[in-house]
């Protein structure tokens, strides 16, 4: 068992992050540099533990006094366990003074845990955890929160799998897909499969009689040799580029045909 040093650097209430029950990674990663910086992590994720009551140093026994009378060995034989119970007494000072100063020592690290606690938590979830010891709310908050975590993870690769890029801009539907994406925990899912579900999000067709704005991207761009290759922010790009070229198209024909209505009510 590690000990506490109960001397913290000082901080500010701004410095704490709130909790409101939603992100718990980021949020518990950020509270670990706090509790690092006050020097009570190790009592926070359990290095550190109070002292077991069991561990107490004993006091040792007092020898067995005789009879003044008694002379001899008798007497030299007492002295002898005078002087060893004097060594004995001075040990049991020092353990206990070392097993009093854990315990203190733990006991204001574990105030100083749970005051910062009480300033990161939302009231509701403080009331639910003020009773207990700060390792204690650490695993507590963790066996909670951590399962909402995965759902909330869910929801985001469930967003980025299910996602259809419309005809539209595809610069907002782009964000949208990023920010879910980066939203997932590092390396979950890898640049190269995030690419691919991209692409299966774009409205492409198996229609040989028609063809989609995107279809061309995919056949002379993406190769099979290029696949395995494929940068995200590369096909993000090679997206945008391919709706500009249609929406530049659509703008002069617009341009042509307004003026090819002009010319003709002049006409008439």
């Amino acid at each position: 068992m590690s000990t506490v040093n109960n001397k913290s650097t000082s901080l500010n209430v701004s410095d704490i992050p709130r909790f409101n029950g939603s992100n718990f990674q980021g949020w518990s990663e950020k509270m670990i540099g706090v509790f690092m910086m006050a020097k009570v992590y190790s009592v926070v994720n359990g290095d550190s533990t109070l002292p077991a009551v069991n561990s107490r140093p004993t006091a040792p026994a007092e020898p067995t006094t005789i009879d003044d009378t008694t002379a001899g060995t008798d007497l030299n034989r007492l002295n002898a366990m005078w002087t060893q119970y004097q060594v004995r007494m001075t040990n049991y000072n020092h353990l206990l003074a070392e097993y009093n100063r854990k315990v203190s020592n733990w006991k204001d690290a574990n105030s100083q845990a749970m005051g910062i606690f009480s300033r990161a938590l939302q009231i509701g979830i403080w009331d639910q955890v003020k009773e207990k010891n700060s390792k204690e709310t650490w695993d507590w908050l963790k066996d909670k929160y951590v399962k909402h975590s995965f759902m909330e993870i869910l929801e985001h690769f469930r967003y980025i799998k299910d996602q259809k890029i419309d005809l539209s801009d595809p610069n907002p539907q782009l964000a949208t897909f990023m920010h879910h994406y980066q939203a997932l925990p590092p390396r979950m899912i890898s640049v190269l499969m995030a690419a691919v579900i991209l692409l299966s999000n774009l409205p492409l067709t198996t229609n040989p009689g028609q063809e989609s704005v995107y279809q061309r991207l995919l056949e002379s761009t993406l190769k099979d040799d290029v696949v395995t290759t494929l940068s995200l922010a590369d096909l993000m790009q090679s997206i945008r580029d391919v709706w500009a070229s249609v929406a530049a198209f659509l703008s002069r024909l617009f341009f042509v045909l307004l003026i090819q209505s002009a010319v003709f009510i002049h006409i008439l």
